[in-house]
């Protein structure tokens, strides 16, 4: 994770700018899960949003919060 993409620091490690909100917070798995597919749907060309969706489930599963 580049300095510029670190949102926060926790004892369970760093924290992407797009896990976390405005306060430093951790935000519920929900928000982060639409996020994630929302980024995906965004950066691949036509990619579909199951494929988005499972892309983003592998992502937060290797998260340690």
């Amino acid at each position: 994770m580049e300095k510029e993409e670190i949102g926060a620091e926790t004892e369970k490690g760093l924290l992407c700018i797009h896990c976390v909100d405005e306060n430093g917070n951790i935000k519920s798995c929900q928000e982060i899960f639409d996020g994630g597919v929302e980024f995906f749907l965004h950066t691949i060309t036509n990619v579909k949003k199951d494929l988005a969706e499972k892309i983003t489930r592998k992502n937060m599963n290797i998260q340690p919060y």
